[in-house]
């Protein structure tokens, strides 16, 4: 819940603090208050967010598709069936050059999230605990750092939000601040019911993945992976968009500027390279929390949070001019927190110490 109100909060501000010093682009912002040094930093860190969400949505797909294809097509390997499917879906949509073409598929994973949150709360409350269990499991651990950089990696799009605010029809803040608030309670919602409900119905058994907690067979359970598949196929375009369009930027090019050439070249790239770490990768919470931690607290938390008390202090002399131009410090804090220890977490896993244990 702090994590959601911190995401939204800066989500809420960054956008208006950027317009308000006449800059219409995230990374122009950050050029703003920290010259070119923050710029390619910036950029770098939403390159590092996009390019691990590919990752992860790919590892995702693999774990949902797991139970589905050893039951009817066992023949056909884990690695296999996601290269397959991402190349005949979710590369087509990756080569679309604006947000607004996928507008629909966008809309499309939407109904499916609300259909496995429906669906799901509805068998874990109704039915209780479920004997039969999948076999894998993913342990917490002992890091509540990583933790919070896995949060981070899903509520951290703070990129997106100049384009959104730009997009939200002449600028008006009330409209802004409506669309960030409800989205904002949405979705603390919908991972608290999750949560809650995961408890009540498998108690100190509750996995990770909730969907590890049902078997393999489990009619419900399937459908919900398959639309998890769904909603992996029409995200991923955005999370390569994103990627794209900083790699774009730090080779000194607009998005749309770009040749066609150039766009077919820097899709096919990042797609072949997530396709093939993803594919190959088995442990979602890992990659989401250390994604998170080294990228999603950056753009999520501590470049915001800092860029809007530096232009505080640029625009009206002074860092804080209202009481809650404090909660930033806490923001860039418990970002700062997070970063370090997942650098010291992947010094451990590269010394050789098992990354399972920290997620």
């Amino acid at each position: 819940i702090l994590t959601a109100f911190l995401a939204g909060f800066t989500t809420l501000n960054v956008a208006k603090a950027g317009f308000r010093s006449r800059c219409y682009r995230y990374e122009e912002f950050i050029e703003f208050c920290f010259g070119k040094i923050g710029f390619y930093f910036c950029l770098g860190s939403i390159l590092l967010n996009g390019f691990g969400g590919m990752i992860a949505r790919v590892v995702l797909m693999g774990d949902m598709l797991r139970p589905i294809h050893q039951t009817f097509l066992p023949s056909i390997s884990r690695s296999l069936g996601v290269v397959t499917i991402s190349c005949l879906i979710a590369y087509p949509l990756s080569l679309l050059r604006n947000m607004e073409s996928l507008a629909i598929s966008s809309f499309v994973s939407f109904i499916a999230n609300l259909f496995i949150v429906a669906l799901l709360v509805h068998e874990m409350l109704v039915n209780g605990y479920v004997e039969e269990m999948a076999e894998k499991s993913e342990k917490i651990g002992n890091s509540p750092f990583l933790a919070f950089g896995t949060i981070c990696f899903l509520f951290s799009n703070q990129e997106f939000a100049f384009e959104i605010f730009a997009s939200s029809g002449t600028l008006n803040e009330g409209l802004w601040k409506l669309i960030t608030v409800l989205s904002t309670i949405i979705s603390c919602s919908v991972c608290v019911l999750f949560s809650v409900s995961g408890s009540f119905a498998f108690g100190s058994s509750l996995k990770t993945d909730v969907l590890d907690n049902f078997s393999d067979h489990h009619f419900y359970a399937n459908i919900a992976r398959l639309l998890c598949c769904v909603i992996v196929l029409t995200g991923y375009p955005l999370d390569l968009y994103i990627s794209r369009y900083a790699l774009s930027r730090l080779f000194g090019y607009d998005n749309q500027e770009t040749t066609t050439q150039l766009h077919f070249i820097y899709t096919t790239l990042l797609f072949i390279t997530s396709l093939f770490i993803g594919a190959f990768l088995d442990n979602l919470g890992f990659v989401q929390g250390i994604v998170g931690s080294a990228g999603g607290v950056l753009i999520g938390f501590v470049i915001p949070s800092a860029c809007i008390l530096k232009s505080n202090k640029i625009l009206d002399g002074k860092m804080f001019i209202n009481t809650f131009d404090w909660f930033y410090v806490v923001a860039v804090i418990s970002g700062i927190l997070a970063f370090i220890n997942c650098g010291v977490i992947m010094v451990k896993v590269l010394q050789g110490e098992d990354r399972d244990d920290f997620v």
